[in-house]
């Protein structure tokens, strides 16, 4: 997994890239970091470019989402590919965060 951040007043923006899996748990720390640092009351994560996400990329969201509602930041999944929507419907981890299009 690849990412790229982008910080606008109200949202800090994270653009997933490739396969998100167990491999990128240090990545998510990053992540994780950059969002607690940032001022903007939501994060979004952009999954436009993802096209694979495991058991552990699932668990890695979840948690993210929940550390951003500990900051009462809003936490947003957007654009994820009609595969990795699915996965999320099937796991119902979708009841943890807001999926958009």
């Amino acid at each position: 997994m690849n990412y790229v951040t982008h910080q606008a007043p109200e949202t800090l923006t994270i653009f997933l890239i490739g396969k998100v899996s167990y491999s990128d748990h240090l990545q998510f720390r990053e992540i994780s970091r950059a969002c607690e640092g940032s001022s903007a009351p939501g994060v979004v994560f952009d999954m436009t470019e993802v096209d694979f996400i495991d058991s552990t990329g699932l668990g890695m969201l979840i948690v993210a989402g929940e550390e951003a509602k500990k900051q009462q930041k809003e936490f947003i999944i957007k654009n994820p590919n009609s595969q990795v929507k699915k996965l999320f419907y099937t796991t119902k981890t979708n009841q943890f965060f807001t999926i958009r299009p």
